[in-house]
């Protein structure tokens, strides 16, 4: 007797295959990397300030974030045809580049230009990390920004290039040789340094032996991957030579995910001694944020609104904690970024003082009893914090293992916490990025409030700054700290091991239906608590936050991040 299918469960089974199939079409939900999309440009007759930007890369924190929060203190961000620019793996067109940023500053007369040195040169930050700039190649480059600013003399050339990561370049793809030349790149700058133990030269020495068996380093990709950090110091210093001859207004060197040793922390050395003590050449630690603090930098010297800031830890209270992927403290961290943006460090040591225009409210959340303990004691003081009408507050939720368990958010939304007090939250990646993007958008907002006259006008900058907060609940924390380990748990248990290389045809589809539910839920939830639903106020009048709808789209096709949109 043969087992017929009930018609039913047929038409079930079809309406399935074609909703995920129509889905993503219907909601135009997955791009195609030969056709992306077309750049915003943000530009109005009334902006405080118009500035080219040619980003670090094609990813939204580095592109279109930086457009949206320039907007809170009225700046203009022009972005460069998104054709030109990269797209993941595939560089961008940095030689026709050269020629549209020509155009745009003839057509446009931005009152002033950023631009990023990697995607001049390389065609982005991924492209620079394997790329051995040559000597006719620099000179090329260093050319081209001498007649950009020939052609424009009265408009200001901020220039930032980033050093290269501690980890090898992806060429490189035998997970042990990865490590393995990790491990020895720490070990010979802490020799180097005069500070390895013996039993650390001993390891050294047993990766420099190339005929043991046992150790996986190749030479050849040893030699390359020790190439890469001089090529970047080579650079460096030619722009360096360009700022002090005039060409360039101001340069950047921002050093890219390190550890506490490393190549990346010998070439700062070496450029620090090269630098000196000029007021125009500048040394951080960041990357992706570079471009936003350039641009807030910009607005304070501007308007002259330079706001005082107060840094507050709810754990490690000196900030001499290491994070991941860093190389210097998170007081350093801070500290840099309080430096770069023009802006003064509050020390509040009477009770009577004035507070601070913004508090940096900064959390080191890991699995440490101390740590936890301090997330609980955390609560109080933020409660305090805002109580303040003075201050603003900016909220960097750090996560040693980028877990949601270790962060303050869900914990201030279970006590109510009023979210949309916040003037700013950030913990989408390392510390460096999450310290400089919360500071920025304080401050941008800062200058926003400081500069609206009309009540209109401050409900229309709340409006915005409001926005950004709920994309950074909804990215940061809801993607970044809990789905994204979900969707990568989904897909090892389907056999695909590579999220940081998909197939568009193959997976994408399935996988912006899974992030859909998974965001809907979410913030649902999220939405939902009294601690999202608490007003805000404007001039004294308490405004009730309403309901949003988020979504969230992946530029690249990687699950590492997404683009995220809230109305």
């Amino acid at each position: 007797m043969t087992r017929r299918f009930p018609a039913g469960r047929i038409i079930i089974f079809l309406f399935v295959i074609i909703a995920a199939v129509c889905y993503p079409i219907i909601t135009n939900r997955f791009p195609s990397p030969q056709s992306p999309a077309p750049a915003a440009a943000a530009e109005k007759e009334d902006s405080l300030l118009r500035v080219l930007l040619l980003p670090l890369d094609s990813r939204p924190p580095c592109s279109d974030y930086v457009v949206r929060d320039s907007r809170l203190a009225g700046i203009g961000v022009i972005l460069p045809p998104k054709e030109l620019m990269d797209y993941y793996t595939q560089p961008g067109q940095y030689m026709e580049m050269r020629k549209a940023l020509l155009t745009i500053a003839a057509e446009k007369k931005p009152d002033a230009i950023i631009i990023s040195a990697d995607q001049l040169m390389a065609g982005g930050l991924l492209a620079s990390r394997d790329k051995l700039i040559t000597t006719e190649e620099r000179q090329s480059a260093m050319d081209f920004l001498r007649r950009l600013h020939r052609d424009n003399p009265t408009i200001p050339i901020h220039v930032f290039s980033i050093l290269p990561r501690l980890l090898p370049p992806p060429e490189i793809t035998l997970y042990e040789e990865r490590l393995a030349i990790t491990k020895y790149a720490r070990l010979e700058e802490k020799a180097e340094l005069g500070e390895a133990t013996t039993d650390e030269i001993a390891q050294l020495r047993k990766l420099q032996d190339f005929t043991d068996p046992d150790n996986y380093i190749k030479p050849q990709n040893l030699k390359r991957y020790q190439a890469i950090h001089p090529t970047h110091e080579k650079t460096a210093k030619a722009l360096a030579d360009l700022t002090r001859e005039g060409t360039i207004a101001e340069l950047f060197i921002g050093q890219d995910d390190g550890e506490k040793y490393g190549p990346g922390n010998r070439e700062r050395r070496h450029l620090m001694e090269n630098f000196g003590d000029s007021d125009r050449l500048h040394l951080v630690r960041g990357a992706d944020e570079l471009a936003l603090s350039i641009i807030t930098r910009l607005a304070v010297r501007h308007t002259g609104i330079s706001p005082s800031v107060e840094v507050t830890y709810s754990v490690y209270r000196d900030g001499s904690e290491f994070f991941p992927y860093m190389a210097a403290s998170l007081a350093d961290t801070s500290a840099e970024e309080i430096s770069l943006l023009g802006l003064t460090k509050h020390h509040n040591a009477a009770s009577d003082e004035k507070a601070a225009d913004i508090t940096l409210f900064i959390h080191a959340g890991d699995k440490t009893p101390e740590a936890m303990s301090a997330r609980r004691k955390a609560v109080p003081l933020l409660f305090g914090l805002i109580s303040e009408a003075d201050t603003n507050v900016a909220l960097v939720d750090l996560s040693r293992s980028f877990t949601t368990e270790e962060t303050l958010l869900p914990l201030l939304s279970r006590k109510g916490f009023p979210l949309h007090r916040l003037t700013s939250y950030s913990g989408w990646n390392t510390a460096s990025n999450s310290i400089g993007t919360a500071l920025c958008e304080a401050v941008l907002t800062h200058i926003g409030q400081q500069r609206c006259h009309q009540q209109s006008q401050r409900q229309q900058l709340a409006g915005l700054a409001k926005e950004i907060l709920n994309a950074h609940f909804a990215e940061d924390s809801i993607y970044l700290k809990d789905s994204i380990d979900r969707i990568n748990g989904e897909f090892y248990r389907r056999g695909f091991f590579n999220t940081g290389d998909l197939d568009l045809d193959r997976d994408y589809r399935w996988l912006t239906i899974l992030n859909d539910y998974a965001l809907k839920e979410r913030s649902r939830r999220l939405m939902e608590t009294a601690a999202w639903r608490k007003p805000y106020f404007i001039d004294g009048d308490a405004i009730s936050p309403q309901r949003k709808k988020i979504q969230q789209y992946f530029p690249w096709p990687r699950t590492f991040e997404v683009n995220t949109k809230v109305n």
